[in-house]
């Protein structure tokens, strides 16, 4: 197994592995437009990736994808908790179900936290599907119980 940033040869995995995560969570609701979905997932990784969007995937000797961790970075108004403003964001935290329970997503998932701290971003935040809850919660993260959404 080598771990590695992915390239833009690798978007084509990138975008099937999301499609597996959406449909592993729960998260691809009957109806949706997916190859909409497909078109603009491929687009942003297309103008994003190795920019603001960064990914680190584990492939197997064939060149396989068989786990892939993403984050970016966003800017909010500095407050008392985060002085910089600045705070990291993981997706796509997606590992082959024949590749689970190894350690390989954790693995990808410090190395994101590493590049995050080697930033200087002190606040990383992520939304777990139960599957993965109690990993991150042996990795350091905590819930939080104030965050909203809205869809408009």
């Amino acid at each position: 197994m080598t771990i590695r940033n992915a390239v833009k040869e690798d978007i084509d995995q990138l975008v099937e592995m999301r499609f597996d995560l959406f449909r592993d969570a729960g998260t691809l609701p009957r109806g949706a437009d997916t190859e909409l979905v497909e078109r603009n997932v491929r687009e942003y990784f297309h103008n994003h990736l190795g920019g603001s969007f960064r990914c680190i995937v584990a492939e197997d000797e064939s060149g396989r994808l068989i786990a892939t961790a993403s984050g970016t970075v966003y800017e909010k108004p500095p407050n008392a908790l985060n002085p910089t403003g600045r705070e990291g964001y993981i997706v796509n935290v997606y590992t082959r179900p024949e590749h689970r329970l190894k350690g390989v997503a954790a693995e990808l998932v410090q190395r994101l936290l590493d590049g995050f701290k080697a930033e200087g971003i002190t606040r990383v935040r992520l939304h777990a599907t139960p599957q993965g809850y109690f990993a991150y919660m042996k990795m350091g993260f905590t819930p939080t119980k104030n965050e909203m959404e809205i869809f408009i």
